[in-house]
């Protein structure tokens, strides 16, 4: 799933601090999916067509199989962000809200994993 970028950090990303989705993820999530969509559900072979230079990757504990299976493939490890050490995992719970408290817990994470 891609996150639009309103949600899982998105809207401090995109919205506070002016930083550009790659343009896939402009145009098929943020402009591509109705108002009431969160995100886009992509095969995992379009994963390269929508990662960028970075990637921030949201799993909760439900998913960790399904990620370290991912995270094994060939496809994974070919991706630039992988290759370069630009992949920040973070926990879905962490970023599922946008109230005041969880937003300046998102920006210190982000501060910190981005510098």
């Amino acid at each position: 799933m891609i996150y639009r970028d309103r949600n899982m950090g998105g809207n401090i990303l995109y919205s506070y601090w002016g930083l550009k989705p790659q343009e896939k993820v402009l145009e098929d999530v943020n402009n591509g999916i109705d108002d009431e969509s969160s995100y886009l559900d992509i095969a995992e072979e379009a994963i390269p067509d929508y990662v960028g230079a970075r990637l921030i990757l949201a799993t909760d504990a439900e998913a960790e199989e399904s990620v370290d299976k991912l995270m094994a493939t060939g496809l994974w490890k070919n991706l630039d962000a992988v290759k370069n050490d630009h992949v920040y995992r973070i926990d879905f719970d962490q970023f599922l809200f946008n109230d005041p408290i969880f937003a300046m817990k998102q920006v210190d994470w982000l501060l910190e994993a981005l510098n």
